[in-house]
């Protein structure tokens, strides 16, 4: 997968909340993804080289940034280590590094 395509959330990385009515690129990770996760109200790319970026809904500390704060674009999550999968639901998140 070259290119992540969402429609109709309220945080899809494009840096603001508005709903969008047809498939649009976020172009923060234009070309790079491997694989994309879907929680509830938060996001997250694997991409090239085991990066991870999430966004969306922070609460709880969900999006691995070290707070609580949304994010309307794509972040990268600090990891010491490669991730090989990533997986988002309701109220969680987790990652795979190995």
């Amino acid at each position: 997968m070259s290119q992540l395509i969402l429609t109709r959330l309220k945080r899809l990385g494009h840096g603001s909340q508005e709903d969008k009515v047809i498939p649009t690129l976020v172009k923060t990770l234009q070309g790079n993804v491997v694989k994309i996760s879907c929680g509830y109200d938060h996001m997250g790319a694997l991409c090239g080289r085991g990066k991870v970026y999430y966004w969306g809904y922070g609460a709880n500390g969900r999006l691995g940034l070290g707070d609580e704060e949304d994010r309307l674009v794509p972040t990268m999550v600090e990891l010491n280590e490669d991730v090989f999968t990533l997986s988002s639901g309701g109220h969680h998140t987790a990652v795979a590094s190995g």
